[in-house]
Parts: C-alpha cells; sequence; structure tokens
C-alpha cells in the first residue's frame, strides 16, 4: 500500500507539466473561478454607481464646476486696481519675417517690410478693462456707457462676464489668460484703450 501511495502521488505531482501535452478528458463536473475578473467587477462598480444615482450626482458636481469656473474665471494675476494716471503710446507695428503673398504667387510685402495693422483696420470703439469686483470701476464703466452711447468693448480682468452679460444685455468679455493685457502692458484697472493715429493710447486711472 505505501508503494502504491507514493507512486499515485508522484504520478499526480507530474500531472501539471503533462498537461499541456496530455489531454485526460473530464474528471468530474467543472465549475467556474469563483472571483470575478478585474473588467466584470469594474462593470459592476459602474452599474451600482449608476443604479443608486451616485454617477449622476458626480456628473452634476463636475458640470457645475465646470459653469462655475466658466463663469467666474480666475482673476488676472499682477493686476491691481490703480491709483494714479498713467498713460502711453503702444505701438501695433510687425517686422513681417516671411513674405505676403496673393493667391497667384505675387509678393505683397516682402519680408523685412515693417507692417502696422492700423492701416488697415481701425479700432473702431474704445477697449475697457476693469475688475467687475470692484463697485467704482462698474459704475464707471456704467458712465462710459452712456457717454459712449454703448459703443465700446468691455474686457474684464477679474469679475463674472456672464452677470454683466445680462445685466446689460450685451457682449461682455474676458481677458483670457491675460493676452491682451500683457501685450498692451497693462498692470492697474481700469485702463482705456483709444487709437491715437497709427498708434494706440493706453490710459491707467483712478476711477
Amino acid at each position: 500500500m505505501r508503494t502504491g501511495t507514493l507512486l499515485t502521488a508522484f504520478f499526480l505531482s507530474g500531472l501539471p507539466a503533462l498537461a499541456g501535452a496530455i489531454d485526460l478528458g473530464s474528471v468530474g463536473p467543472s465549475y467556474p473561478i469563483a472571483e470575478p475578473d478585474f473588467v466584470s467587477a469594474m462593470q459592476a462598480r459602474a452599474q451600482q454607481a449608476i443604479d443608486s444615482g451616485r454617477l449622476e450626482a458626480e456628473r452634476d458636481k463636475a458640470r457645475e464646476r465646470m459653469r462655475e469656473a466658466l463663469e467666474h474665471p480666475e482673476p488676472l494675476p499682477g493686476i491691481v486696481t490703480a491709483t494714479a494716471t498713467r498713460s502711453w503710446l503702444w505701438d501695433p507695428a510687425i517686422v513681417l519675417t516671411e513674405p505676403v503673398v496673393d493667391g497667384q504667387g505675387n509678393v505683397l510685402y516682402p519680408a523685412g517690410t515693417r507692417a502696422n495693422p492700423l492701416d488697415v483696420v481701425s479700432l473702431s470703439e474704445p477697449i475697457l478693462f476693469f475688475d467687475a469686483r470692484d463697485p467704482d470701476q462698474v459704475a464707471y464703466a456704467e458712465r462710459m456707457r452712456a457717454e459712449f452711447d454703448d459703443l465700446f468693448t468691455p474686457i474684464l480682468v477679474a469679475g463674472s462676464w456672464v452677470e454683466l452679460n445680462l445685466k446689460w444685455k450685451r457682449h461682455v468679455f474676458f481677458d483670457q489668460k491675460g493676452e491682451l493685457t500683457t501685450k498692451l502692458g497693462v498692470r492697474a484697472v481700469p485702463a482705456l484703450v483709444v487709437q491715437e493715429g497709427r498708434a494706440l493710447r493706453v490710459t491707467e486711472f483712478a476711477p
């Protein structure tokens, strides 16, 4: 008996190595693996989140965060409230690094040409940069609306452009990433921009 037991144990220990080469058939009933795989587990958790309403609640929160960020952008860094008047001319001219050609390949402006956009398109109305969180600056902007018959371009550096859109029933813009204020050198608001000849006059002043 002992010898038979040893032989049986030895034979069974070799089965895993032989399983890939020998079809031993089915020995007794087979059962699926009890532990679900990773994908099935994740699908089950997702379905549970859907059924419980938790997924929709998270979506609502994400949408609300996006709406809040859109309607109330982060204030532009480095822009402060003006306490004194500062004025300068900003020249928009550029030097072409490549020639400008028409549809037939004819050179309209060779490389090296100094081109001023104001020679082609003028600034049709003043631009006012201001902080919509400051009641004094908003009041000044409203006076400017009346003075210029609403023919000006309001651009915020902080505050909600949506609220002013609804209040004024007209377009109010936000200087995304501070591109315009950086280009013009604006460091304090309110700041008014008007065309003066072939340049732009930028003026920071206390309202």
